[in-house]
């Protein structure tokens, strides 16, 4: 069954995480009432004292599950009802900032983040035919939806973002509900044209933005074998002819994994154990392909 959208982007602050607690949290004041969006005017700072403070956050604010919005998982499984695809999409121009937020999102939400620098950037980059997007801030919402006239656009109620149509207005009593008896669909790659494969082989959000740190540990590890089996002074390459024994290799690296994560090389075991996998892996499909 086709569904309505193709992509869903969810706002991360204010929408899936309450950005507002957690600053005034982490900073030590209480959340004042205000119905505008720049709640830090009330305490006194200027845009940019705020924004001097906001650049200088760790990485350990960003990824602090405990401010997740109490709706945030039923609207993402509402989301993924809704669309062959969802994602978050945030301005974080910061490394920390978005950093953070790729951990937090893929960890509770098994969620891909698209960072931006401004929200401008979210119109410009993302407001495509078959998209909708669902913020907090309503100029952006509408600049969205104007930027392409088959995007759609949402605006996350909240007490500061007041005064649009309620039509404007994500609201529950509108949107379709949650069918929790309807059969979960599956995926059958085989029967797929190599189009569609394609399009719904995610090499980026389904797998680089999974395990960004664990591959670029299999990456470190193909370096070093290549100084290691080859003359470092060439291009690296794969001599499959060498030190070809995965199996055996990676239940080596499980066993000595339990008694010191690392080699004496001092490269982790278990990136030896994902390399060896994926070495097995790649060499199977290669004797076993059809095509």
């Amino acid at each position: 069954m086709s569904k309505k959208w193709d992509t869903i982007y969810l706002d991360w602050d204010g929408v899936l995480w309450n950005f507002k607690q957690a600053w005034c949290d982490w900073f030590g004041h209480g959340v004042p009432e205000t119905d505008k969006w720049e709640f830090f005017r009330e305490l006194g700072l200027s845009p940019q004292e705020f924004q001097k403070l906001l650049s200088g956050l760790p990485r350990k604010f960003w990824q602090d599950h405990h401010y997740i919005m109490p709706q945030a998982y039923k609207l993402v499984e509402w989301a993924r009802e809704n669309a062959e695809n969802v994602f978050v999409l945030t301005v974080a121009p910061e490394y920390d900032c978005s950093r953070g937020k790729q951990i937090l999102a893929n960890q509770y939400f098994g969620l891909g983040v698209f960072s931006v620098d401004c929200p401008e950037h979210k119109v410009r980059d993302y407001s495509r035919e078959g998209c909708l997007l669902i913020d907090d801030k309503p100029s952006t919402v509408v600049k969205f939806t104007q930027e392409c006239a088959l995007a759609g656009g949402l605006v996350w109620p909240a007490n500061y973002n007041k005064g649009l149509d309620e039509s404007w207005y994500f609201d529950w009593e509108r949107v379709s509900p949650l069918d929790k008896k309807q059969e979960k669909p599956t995926l059958d790659y085989s029967s797929m044209d190599e189009a569609k494969r394609r399009k719904l082989t995610p090499m980026y959000s389904g797998c680089l933005a999974y395990f960004p740190d664990a591959l670029a540990q299999v990456a470190q590890n193909s370096m070093v074998g290549h100084y290691q089996h080859n003359d470092h002074t060439e291009p690296m390459y794969w001599d499959r002819n060498k030190s070809a024994d995965e199996l055996d290799a990676i239940i080596r690296h499980l066993a000595d994994h339990s008694k010191d994560p690392y080699d004496a090389d001092g490269r982790l075991h278990l990136s030896k154990v994902a390399w060896r996998a994926l070495a097995m892996l790649q060499k199977f499909i290669e004797e076993n392909s059809d095509e």
